[in-house]
């Protein structure tokens, strides 16, 4: 069994406050607000070129937008590819048809022909089709 303490030991308030704070101030300013020295870039701007890298956001290449469609899912279909397949929803929004594409996954709990379904996300022009890849989604009531 742990052995504790024993006994309690007075400690002011205002000193505690201050020693903490000022430990987790200097955690958060070595942390997150100075760039590292090996590149110049901080935490979060790391991870947002990390980001655009995956979604294949680089010079020369059509660009994209971040973009929101309201439509009904008019169809659905799993393409198998290497390592792992992707689900594919396509939804007309009465002006277009866009198709979100989830890698990784074969079935969407609720996501079936005739639901209307809100996807936003990056999108990206791809031989005149609007791609959102692994797009958050909200489910709406069922057409009809």
């Amino acid at each position: 069994m742990e052995q504790f303490a024993k006994e309690t030991l007075p400690v002011s308030l205002e000193a505690e406050m201050r020693h903490s704070y000022l430990d987790y101030a200097m955690s958060v300013i070595v942390g997150r607000a100075l760039p590292d020295v090996r590149d110049g870039l901080k935490p979060v701007h790391r991870r947002i070129l990390y980001a655009m890298s995956e979604l294949g956001l680089q010079p020369g290449r059509p660009r994209v937008k971040c973009a929101r469609v309201v439509g009904e899912v008019t169809g659905m279909r799993v393409v198998p590819r290497a390592g792992s397949p992707s689900l594919e929803i396509t939804l007309n929004d009465g002006s277009g048809v866009a198709t979100a594409v989830f890698t990784g996954r074969r079935r969407i709990s609720g996501i079936d022909p005739g639901r209307a379904l809100e996807i936003e996300g990056v999108a990206r022009d791809e031989h005149g089709r609007v791609i959102f890849l692994n797009p958050q989604y909200r489910l709406l009531a069922h057409v009809g």
